[in-house]
């Protein structure tokens, strides 16, 4: 819960993804990237406000929802999935955050490299190929297989509150931070 500095901002915007749609704000990451020092260095000092406050800003809770087709040309409304669009200062104040505290969990051992998702740069690859040798081996081999897959991909998204807050206590979450991160879990 300090200020972030300048040199955390300009590493996060290196690595975000640019020309994304924009909250309601009409705020992209390319016009903060367009901006001088002097002016980023005061958007490091809004985007600190709420660690060092423990507030937050009211229009970070605006999302605007776009619901696309899963299949290109089917608009049965059963077949679409949400783009939640956040406001950029929000994904900004987020993304430097996660980044320093994945690399405390990193660097004490709290989080391996098998939690694809929560670690960026990581492929599903490896376990892919490891799942598609075992198929077919048993098949070479003529031999039974029962495997069993769970589909998480819902999993960080209708998470309850209380879940994420016994999860990040039990990964030694700083207790001061805890509601900063909550601030927007409604």
């Amino acid at each position: 819960t300090k200020e972030f500095s300048l040199q955390e901002l300009d590493r996060y915007l290196t690595k975000i993804k640019k020309n994304t749609a924009p909250g309601k704000s009409g705020r992209r990451v390319d016009h903060i990237i367009s901006l001088s020092t002097e002016q980023r260095t005061a958007i490091v000092k809004l985007l600190s406000i709420p660690n060092l406050t423990g507030l937050s800003y009211d229009n970070w809770t605006h999302e605007l929802v776009n619901w696309i087709p899963k299949e290109e040309g089917n608009n049965d409304i059963n077949k679409r999935r949400p783009l939640i669009y956040y406001e950029v200062m929000r994904k900004m104040w987020m993304g430097i955050r996660l980044h320093k505290v994945l690399q405390i969990w990193k660097n004490n051992g709290i989080i391996d490299k098998d939690n694809y998702a929560f670690l960026t740069r990581l492929s599903t690859t490896q376990p892919l190929m490891i799942k598609k040798l075992v198929l077919e081996h048993a098949l070479h081999h003529e031999k039974s297989l029962t495997m069993i897959d769970v589909d998480f991909s819902k999993a960080y998204d209708s998470t309850e509150q209380f879940a994420k807050d016994l999860a990040l206590r039990r990964l030694r979450f700083p207790e001061e931070a805890l509601h900063a991160w909550q601030m927007y879990d409604d």
